[in-house]
């Protein structure tokens, strides 16, 4: 639950400030942000990077444009915040 509520707090800032080639934006004090990027192959992907720079969500696939990108980040956002939550031990 606290990973969504950064997610979707990260999300609402992001989608307030518009997009450059990569941007980072902070969420909360923690300093975690998501990245919109195109890599080399020219496909658009995000990712999810916490305050040591450890990645700890991301894209998992490439999008040809960068709208599908940012749609792709928001439907994970919604699901994730959607889905119900369990403790495996």
């Amino acid at each position: 639950m606290i990973i969504g509520i950064i997610i979707g707090a990260t999300l609402a800032i992001l989608f307030s400030v518009g997009y450059a080639w990569m941007e980072k934006v902070d969420c909360m004090k923690q300093k975690i942000h998501v990245e919109i990027y195109r890599e080399k192959c020219r496909e658009w992907r995000w990712r999810l990077v916490a305050a040591n720079n450890r990645i700890i969500a991301d894209s998992g696939e490439g999008y040809k444009n960068k709208k599908d990108c940012i749609d792709g980040l928001e439907r994970c956002a919604d699901y994730l915040s959607a889905a119900p939550h369990r403790i495996l031990e």
